[in-house]
């Protein structure tokens, strides 16, 4: 008996100790976190890039009417300086690499919509971006849902993100948790070398456009094809959570009284050949997308099959010429301005 208590004793003991710890690095932190490098509010410098560009844009009075949205397809295949050149109306490209449709409908209903107030999202999806299974979209989506700017932009819709929106508002050790898991930027800190990391993608382009790949011939080798697959389109499996974010986010546009057109994106020849049974795969694809648009009232244009594969630079991802043939497009599928 005498043991037991004494045993008692001491894990309170030691749960005291690790309490008074704990407070004394939380104060510690909050005093001198003036003093530590910034804290990156998005997890690529892709993200901060383009909050940056439409942050500015929207504080020098310009009003952005259209945002395109997607993955990789959507950012190298929707082109807003041919569309803002050949309309009344200005556009945006706030398409993410590695995205899916999880990440994209917090993003925009949390983090586009309320920054520009745009009246139409655009929305571009291949099969890659509903796969559930996907190793690069599930890594994005808990990137992104866990970074900074998400976490002071979003509106928690359960209990356990409105205690990660409490913890992270509140709580220091929360806050810098990046920093806290980068002892050698800490360290640079310290001696007053620190330097911001290299960027991981290019700097975008005017309104969000990305020009980077004119000239490049098409590429459909075992060096881009096998890690795609091994990333992107592994455990393919569509109709769960991919899908039914998708279903929230036009939902969600449709309450909100925007303008909402889904876009089936052009892929080359041999994009179906990567699906493990491609003849049904795209199949199923083409009917989710196009009877998830129409129940939701959103317009749906079937672009699958515009272009040949010359148009692209590897199966996925259009060139820009052809990127802006599929812009000029959808500039007659959007309606008109309700300014």
């Amino acid at each position: 008996m005498l043991h037991h208590e004494t045993t008692i004793r001491r894990v309170r003991l030691a749960a005291l100790l690790a309490l008074i710890l704990i407070i004394a690095f939380e104060l510690a932190l909050r005093a001198t976190e003036d003093q530590l490098p910034p804290l990156e509010r998005w997890p690529t410098s892709q993200i901060s890039a383009k909050m940056a560009q439409m942050e500015d844009l929207v504080s020098e009075g310009e009003q952005i009417d259209v945002v395109f949205v997607g993955s990789s397809v959507v950012e190298e295949g929707m082109d807003p300086v041919t569309f803002n050149s050949g309309s009344d109306r200005i556009s945006y490209n706030a398409a993410l690499g590695a995205a899916s449709m999880r990440s994209l409908e917090r993003f925009v209903v949390d983090v586009v919509l309320p920054l520009t107030n745009a009246d139409t999202i655009v929305v571009g999806v291949t099969p890659r971006d509903l796969n559930d299974g996907g190793i690069s979209q599930n890594d994005f989506f808990d990137r992104l849902s866990g970074s900074p700017g998400m976490l002071m932009a979003r509106t928690p819709r359960n209990a356990l993100e409105w205690v990660e929106n409490w913890l992270f508002r509140h709580v220091a050790i929360v806050r810098l948790r990046p920093l806290l898991r980068d002892p050698a930027r800490l360290l640079a800190a310290a001696v007053g070398t620190d330097d911001q990391p290299d960027l991981d993608s290019p700097e975008p382009g005017p309104f969000g456009s990305d020009r980077t790949y004119d000239g490049e011939p098409y590429d459909n080798s075992a060096a881009w094809g096998q890690p795609w697959v091994a990333r992107q389109v592994n455990s393919f499996s569509m109709g769960g959570p991919e899908l039914e974010a998708m279903r929230r986010l036009l939902s969600e546009l449709a309450e909100d009284e925007v303008n909402a057109v889904v876009v089936n994106m052009p892929v080359s020849d041999d994009f179906a050949d990567y699906l493990p049974d491609p003849s049904r795969d795209m199949a199923t694809f083409d009917r989710l997308l196009e009877t998830t648009a129409r129940e939701s009232g959103a317009i749906y244009v079937d672009a699958q099959d515009l272009f040949s594969t010359e148009d692209f630079r590897d199966p996925a991802h259009l060139k820009p010429d052809a990127a802006a043939e599929l812009t000029a497009l959808l500039d007659d599928a959007i309606p008109p301005s309700a300014s």
